[in-house]
């Protein structure tokens, strides 16, 4: 993985939420108001993306950005202590 778009480092938690799909740091992504508003944009897209081509028309959220929820995702999930969210 590259480092943040706007400061480069490549230490901490990094997401792909930047321009073209490029990584940012919290404190960039929290930096600006526009730069938060475009990183959510971002998100947003990337999860109606793996959306759109899941198994199930869900998707994961993982430290590379959101991953389609596959059949074998559900399998593996089965058993786990889950509360339902109303």
């Amino acid at each position: 993985m590259s480092g943040c778009h706007y400061c480069g480092t490549t230490t901490g938690e990094l997401r792909p939420y930047g321009p073209g799909g490029s990584s940012l740091c919290f404190d960039c992504l929290t930096s600006d108001p526009e730069i938060e508003a475009a990183a959510g944009r971002a998100m947003m897209s990337q999860i109606e993306a793996s959306e759109a081509v899941s198994d199930l028309g869900s998707s994961i959220l993982t430290a590379d950005g959101p991953n389609p929820l596959t059949d074998a995702d559900t399998e593996q999930l089965e058993g786990l202590p889950w509360k339902e969210i109303t």
